[in-house]
C-alpha cells in the first residue's frame, strides 16, 4: 500500500532482494531499496510551504485497503474492499498524474485488502504480497507479480507465512516477530528473524525507506493499543534503533505514508476497532475489518476515529513536524509518492469507503514563531462552566457546555447533537472582538461528529462582521473525525476591525445527528519583540520588494553582489585564511561585518544568525545560505576571494528575491544548489585558494574563547517513558 519513489541515486536492491518485516506475525513491511533508483524531476515548490492537498481524478470504485506502488511515472493500486459492493476486490488500476486519469488493468490473481506492493526496477515489475479477504478474514501468503511491459500477472514463491496489512498485518495463529527477505531474481524467501526480531510487535504502521534504512511509525500492537513508536532499521547492521516518538495527537494507526525529500510523510489514519470509550471485543481484533465488524459499521458509521491530519518525520534531525491536512478523513488509504508528490487513494472516511484521491507536493514548512495568547477572546476554554461573553444565537438545539469531550481543562462547548432526537435548524454561538494591529492568528480546536452527509447537515465556522454578515468561511463540512483538530486563521487582514468568530451546526430532523465540540479559542500574536527589520542597501533604482512573514519586509537590491555589503567592526580575527560554518555561527563577536546581502535582500547580523541556526530540513535555499554566509564572512575577513567570486555571484543570482527561512519562506530544491553549495563548502574548508585557519597556527580571536576542534554532531538521546 505505502511505497515511495525517490528521485535520485542509482537503482539497486540490498542483496538483490526485498526485505519484508513480519512483525508479531501480524505485520508485513516492504523494504525495497530498488525504489531509490527512479529518476523523477522534483516538483517541490519554489515559494510558500506547505501547499494544500488537491483533489485529483477519483477511482472508479470506492474502496479502502488498496496496495499502491509507483514506477516513477504512474501509480499502480490493487485490491481493496468496497462498502458499496460488499466485496473484497481484485481490481488493479493505473493512475497517470500528468493526464490526471485512471486506467483499468487486468485483475490481480487473488483479491485482497491490505496487501503490500513494491516496485522493482531491474525487472520492471510490481510485487504484491499477501493480504486478506475482508469478508471471511482469510489471510494469504501469495506473491503476485505484475509485468508492466507485458501487462500480465504471474505468481512467485509463497511467503513463509500468511500476512496482511500494507504496513503490517494480523494473523492470530502465530506470534513471533519476523524479518523476511525476498529475492525477486531467484524467487526465494529467506528468514532473517533470528538476528533481528522487531522490538515492539505491532501492525498498521506508516513506513518508508530513507537513505537505505527502513523507518516505521505508529501502528497497533498485540494488546490493541495504538502506539507512537518510531523505529529505524539498518539492514547492513541488521539492527533496530528507536527514534523520536510520533506525536500522540494524531491517529497513528493505518495511515497513508510515502517518502519524499528524505523524510517520511504520514497522512490520515484511525482506529477501526473501538468506538470512543468502547472496549475491544475478541471478534473485532481478528482481522482488519472482520465480516461481522463490516456489517456493524454499515449501521454504526461512527466507530472509527478517523483523521485527515498530515505530519512528517525528518531522520536528519530526529524530529516530527506538522503538514497541511487532507481535504477528507481517511484511514486505510492506499498511498505512495512520485518524486516529491504524495498521493492518497480511497480509504475509510468514518462513514464508508470513498473513491476520491488527493495529492500534494511535499516541502518542509517554515517553523511558525512561538505564539502567545493575547487574552482578547474571553472565556476561551469555557472554563467558567457557562457561555458568557459568548452569545448563543441558534437554538435548535441550544449549544451546551460539555464535559464528555474536552481538549484541555474541564469544559468545552457543544453545538448540535451527538445523541437524542435530531432537531431542525441551527445550533450556534459567537463572540465579538477587536483584532489588534499587526499580525495575529485565531486558533481553536474542534471535535466533529455526524451520521449524515453535507447535503443535509453541516458543521461551520465563520468570521463575520458585527451584523452577522460572513466575511470568511473558515470551513463548511460534515465530518465524523471523532478527534480534536486544530484550526488556525490569519486575522491580519482584519486588523483594527471588530468582528465575530461564530460556530454553527445545522441539522435536518431526520434522526441522523450532527454535532461539533469547540475548545481553546484564542487570538495569538508572536511572542516577544518583533524580529529585527532588514536594513536597506542603497540601490540605483527601485526593485520589487520580497514579502517576508512574519518579519517586516526587507528592501531589495537589483544586482547580486559577489562581495558582502559590510559595516566594518573591530576584530582580532586573523585574516588571509578561512573559518568554517561552525566557527562563524558560534562566534558572532568575531564577525568583520554586521550585515550581509544574500541574493537581492540585505540581512542584519541577528537575522543571519537565525538563518545559520535554521535546520536544513531538505530546503536547498537554507543549505546554500549557510555556506554563502560563511564564504562572504571569510572574504570580508581578508581571505583570498579570487577562486570563489564567480560562485558567490552565481549563488546570489540563484537566490534572487527569495527570502531565506526563518526570516522568510523561500525554497530551492537541493539538486539546484548542490554544485554551488559544494564549491562554497570546499572554499570554506580551505581546499581552494585560501588556506584553513585551522592549519595556520593563528592566534585565537579575542575576546572569544579558544575554538574547540570540530567533532561530528551528537544527537541527544530521546527520552521515552518506561514500559
Amino acid at each position: 500500500m505505502k511505497k515511495q519513489i525517490k528521485p535520485t541515486i542509482k537503482a539497486h536492491i540490498l542483496r538483490r532482494a526485498f526485505l519484508l518485516l513480519a512483525l508479531l506475525a501480524i505485520c508485513v513491511i516492504p523494504f525495497a531499496l530498488a525504489q531509490r533508483g527512479i529518476g523523477k524531476r522534483s516538483t517541490a515548490p519554489q515559494g510558500t510551504c506547505p501547499p494544500t492537498w488537491q483533489e485529483v481524478a477519483a477511482m472508479a470504485t470506492d474502496l479502502y485497503g488498496d496496495a499502491c506502488a509507483s514506477d516513477g511515472t504512474f501509480v499502480y493500486c490493487g485490491g481493496g474492499y468496497s462498502f458499496s459492493s460488499g466485496n473484497t476486490l481484485a481490481v488493479f488500476n493505473r493512475y497517470d498524474p500528468v493526464g490526471d486519469a485512471w486506467t483499468p488493468l487486468p485483475d490481480m490473481p487473488q483479491s485482497a485488502i491490505m496487501a503490500t506492493a513494491v516496485y522493482y526496477p531491474p525487472t520492471n515489475k510490481i510485487y504484491i504480497f499477501g493480504g486478506e479477504d475482508a469478508v471471511n478474514a482469510t489471510n494469504y501468503n501469495i506473491t503476485r507479480i505484475y509485468d508492466i511491459a507485458g501487462d500480465t500477472w504471474s505468481t512467485g514463491a509463497n511467503m513463509p507465512d500468511v500476512h496482511s496489512f500494507a504496513a503490517g498485518g494480523y494473523v492470530s495463529a502465530t506470534g513471533k516477530p519476523n524479518t523476511w527477505e525476498y529475492d525477486p531474481v531467484t524467487d526465494t524467501w529467506t528468514d532473517l528473524t533470528g538476528a533481528a526480531p522487531f522490538p515492539h510487535p505491532a501492525g498498521g504502521f506508516a513506513f518508508g525507506v530513507i537513505n537505505d534504512k527502513l523507518y516505521t511509525a505508529g501502528g497497533r500492537d498485540a494488546a490493541n493499543l495504538i502506539i507512537n513508536d518510531t523505529w529505524e532499521y539498518d539492514p547492513v547492521a541488521n539492527a533496530y534503533t528507536q527514534k523520536a516518538d510520533e506525536p500522540g495527537s494524531y491517529q497513528n494507526n493505518v495511515p497513508g505514508s510515502g517518502v519524499a525529500l528524505n523524510a517520511l510523510w504520514v497522512f490520515g489514519g484511525g482506529n477501526p476497532f473501538v468506538a470512543p470509550g468502547a472496549g475491544v471485543t475478541g471478534g473485532a481484533a481478528k482481522a482488519a475489518f472482520p465480516a461481522p465488524f463490516i456489517k456493524a459499521m454499515r449501521n454504526r458509521p461512527s466507530i472509527p476515529a478517523t483523521d485527515n491530519q498530515s505530519r512528517f518525520y525528518d531522520p536528519s534531525t530526529d524530529t516530527w513536524g506538522s503538514f497541511s491536512s487532507m481535504n477528507e478523513f481517511r484511514s486505510f488509504p492506499g498511498s505512495t509518492s512520485i518524486g516529491e508528490t504524495l498521493i492518497a487513494t480511497g480509504g475509510y472516511n468514518g462513514s464508508g469507503t470513498v473513491a476520491s484521491v488527493e495529492a500534494v507536493t511535499a516541502c518542509f514548512p517554515t517553523p511558525t514563531p512561538p505564539q502567545c495568547d493575547t487574552g482578547i477572546i474571553q472565556n476561551e476554554g469555557f472554563e467558567t462552566g457557562d457561555f458568557p461573553p459568548w452569545v448563543i444565537d441558534g437554538t435548535s438545539n441550544p449549544p451546551v457546555i460539555a464535559t464528555d469531550q474536552v481538549h484541555s481543562g474541564t469544559f468545552s462547548a457543544l453545538a448540535g447533537n451527538v445523541t437524542g432526537p435530531e432537531p431542525l435548524g441551527d445550533s450556534s454561538f459567537y463572540q465579538e472582538f477587536t483584532v489588534p494591529a499587526g499580525t495575529s492568528t485565531l486558533s481553536f480546536w474542534h471535535w466533529d461528529y455526524t451520521t449524515d452527509s453535507i447535503t443535509f447537515d453541516w458543521q461551520d465556522a465563520y468570521i463575520t462582521d458585527t451584523s452577522g454578515t460572513i466575511l470568511l468561511t473558515i470551513f463548511h463540512q460534515c465530518l465524523n473525525g471523532n478527534t480534536w483538530i486544530n484550526t488556525n486563521v490569519d486575522m491580519t487582514p482584519y486588523a483594527g476591525q471588530t468582528v465575530r468568530i461564530k460556530f454553527l451546526v445545522h441539522q435536518d430532523a431526520f434522526g441522523d445527528d450532527t454535532g461539533m465540540y469547540v475548545d481553546d479559542v484564542q487570538l495569538t500574536v508572536a511572542c516577544g519583540t518583533p524580529s529585527p527589520t532588514p536594513t536597506a542597501t542603497p540601490t540605483p533604482s527601485a526593485t520589487p520588494t520580497p514579502t517576508v512573514t512574519p518579519t517586516p519586509t526587507p528592501s531589495a537590491t537589483p544586482t547580486p553582489s559577489a562581495t558582502p555589503s559590510a559595516t566594518p567592526t573591530p576584530s582580532a580575527t586573523p585574516g588571509g585564511c578561512v573559518f568554517g560554518f561552525g566557527y562563524w555561527k558560534n562566534h558572532p563577536q568575531a564577525w568583520p561585518v554586521t550585515e550581509l546581502q544574500l541574493g537581492n535582500v540585505t540581512y542584519t547580523q541577528d537575522q543571519l544568525l537565525s538563518i545559520m541556526h535554521e535546520p536544513v530540513r531538505g530546503n536547498g535555499l537554507v543549505s546554500l545560505a549557510h555556506h554563502l554566509i560563511t564564504a562572504k564572512l571569510n572574504v570580508a575577513n581578508g581571505a583570498d576571494p579570487s577562486c570563489i567570486q564567480q560562485t558567490i555571484a552565481d549563488a546570489d543570482t540563484l537566490i534572487g528575491d527569495l527570502v531565506v527561512p526563518p526570516i522568510g519562506d523561500g525554497y530551492l530544491a537541493p539538486r539546484d544548489v548542490n554544485a554551488l553549495k559544494d564549491t562554497l563548502e570546499d572554499y570554506n574548508e580551505g581546499h581552494l585558494c585560501a588556506p584553513s585557519c585551522d592549519n595556520e597556527g593563528s592566534p585565537t580571536p579575542s575576546p572569544s574563547p579558544p575554538r574547540e576542534p570540530r567533532r561530528p554532531p551528537v544527537m541527544p538521546q530521546h527520552q521515552r517513558p518506561p514500559r
